[in-house]
């Protein structure tokens, strides 16, 4: 019997698993184990969308056991916490699986970067629960503060500082300030309206500071066209009760850090057994191998040599396959095919019917990239049953009307 484990259920690993389903086929001597911290697969596209209560958390989750309807997979839900690759075990707490081959997607995680109590002082950005929170944190702000006499407290109360202005920030604060301007402010009285704040800060100097420079001028304009207040240069240092401090002194008196400031390598790795860089990625070859069976993918991976590939998801549903297919031609003794990176375009949205679309000289803007991501969005769903879970919600946010104006807001 071979044993093929994937550790974590993300794009990469998803991808895998699917390939592999597919290619072993008719094979009765293999066991594929997939290994993820939860129970379901997140559909990280979406999750503005969840934050800013157009879609439900639901609809942006898939549960992994719907995908393992055959007998020779399995799924465990538990951390990775190390390889041992002389046994060839992977250690989830007290259990061991064992493998022949091994595929790695186990993603990254937040990079908090000094700040103390995070957990309690500010909102992550990366799974769903987050989402969840931020949007619980916006509509608990709202509801009831127009019985808040204290303008300074008020303002406090519907401020959002959010730290990090790359992709997901950008997107997170688009649809976080177009939705509360469209739903909320015109029901929460005038007095809330003028209160509402949204700070964007960024310690390097532009938002989306890894695009060209004609995105990272597009996204600053959407963005003032909002309101949203956009600080360069600078970097959040501390957050306590009621205020974020900045790197250069400055103190935004706020109720609400949302932390969309980076992500490290999960620290397990350090311990793994891996070829890892200095950062604590691991490395691979243009293979995706780490070392002999042992293959890694998505965020966690780096390219040994030549152009680094890029921490997206669409990077990693193209690795999943390599990966998984790798593995498959690993078994019989044949070559490993090289990955090659395919750009499909950078697509970011910036509120409500507005977003951009670059790929190569074609650049589109407004309501058209806006319907393009879209569009992407429900391509990319995990299934069709998802697929259409998204189309029906965004549907009926069309017809009637964002989800926060059915709830219940104290003027």
């Amino acid at each position: 019997m071979k044993k093929i484990c994937i550790v974590g259920g993300g794009f990469g690993g998803l991808e895998a698993l699917k390939h592999l389903k597919e290619g072993l086929s008719g094979r009765r001597n293999v066991r594929v184990t997939l290994i993820n911290e939860r129970s379901h697969f997140l559909f990280t596209p979406v999750l503005p969308d969840v934050a800013s209560g157009s879609v439900s958390s639901r609809s942006a989750q898939l549960r992994l056991a719907q995908l393992l309807d055959d007998g020779r997979f399995e799924l465990i839900c538990g951390r990775a916490e190390r390889f041992d690759l002389e046994r060839r075990q992977v250690s989830v707490g007290e259990r061991r699986v064992d493998f022949d081959h091994l595929i790695v997607a186990v993603g990254s995680e937040i990079d908090w970067r000094g700040l103390e109590d995070p957990d309690k002082l500010a909102m992550g950005w990366k799974g769903a629960e987050d989402a969840q929170r931020i949007y619980r944190a916006v509509v608990s702000a709202f509801d009831g503060a127009g019985k808040v006499e204290d303008e300074a407290a008020l303002r406090r109360r519907l401020t959002f500082v959010v730290a990090g202005a790359g992709a997901s920030g950008v997107e997170l604060t688009a649809e976080l300030v177009s939705g509360v301007r469209r739903a909320l402010l015109p029901r929460a009285g005038a007095q809330a309206a003028r209160a509402f704040r949204v700070v964007l800060v960024e310690p390097r100097g532009a938002a989306l500071p890894d695009f060209a420079a004609p995105l990272q001028a597009r996204a600053a304009g959407a963005l003032g066209r909002l309101g949203v207040e956009m600080i360069f240069g600078d970097r959040v240092e501390a957050v306590s009760a009621g205020e974020v401090r900045l790197g250069s002194g400055d103190r935004i008196e706020a109720d609400h850090l949302i932390w969309a400031g980076g992500v490290k390598a999960p620290s397990w790795l350090s311990g793994s057994g891996l070829p890892l860089t200095g950062e604590g990625w691991i490395e691979v070859d243009d293979r995706l191998c780490a070392v002999d069976g042992v293959f890694a993918i998505g965020d966690a991976a780096r390219r040994r040599r030549g152009e680094p590939w890029p921490m997206t998801a669409q990077c990693a549903v193209q690795q999943g396959p390599v990966a998984a297919n790798n593995v498959l031609m690993d078994m019989v003794g044949a070559s490993l095919d090289p990955f090659e990176y395919a750009h499909f375009g950078d697509l970011i949205r910036l509120g409500e019917r507005d977003g951009i679309f670059q790929l190569g000289g074609l650049r589109l803007t407004g309501p058209t990239a806006w319907g393009l991501i879209r569009l992407a969005q429900v391509m990319l769903a995990p299934t069709m049953t998802k697929k259409m879970a998204l189309l029906g919600e965004w549907m009926e946010n069309v017809v009637r009307g964002h989800e926060w104006t059915r709830l219940p807001i104290e003027g």
